[in-house]
């Protein structure tokens, strides 16, 4: 998805020249009173911005990457 919000199709070959980190989430991470996971955002100092996470695994991952140089 480009900066606006539309979808941004191109080939593979120069998708690979894309940073994962510029890239948009593909869906939001919903929430609910009483589910189980916990979900939310890690502000990351590698990215400068927030990173979305869906469960604390994935928190504890997004942070152990966040040092990692």
């Amino acid at each position: 998805m480009d900066r606006l919000g539309g979808e941004h199709h191109v080939d593979l070959y120069d998708a690979a020249a894309v940073r994962f980190e510029d890239c948009r989430p593909v869906r939001s991470f919903p929430s609910w009173k009483g589910q189980r996971n916990y979900s939310g955002l890690w502000w990351s100092a590698t990215v400068g911005r927030h990173v979305g996470y869906e469960s604390w695994l994935e928190r504890d991952h997004a942070m152990l990457l966040d040092f990692d140089p």
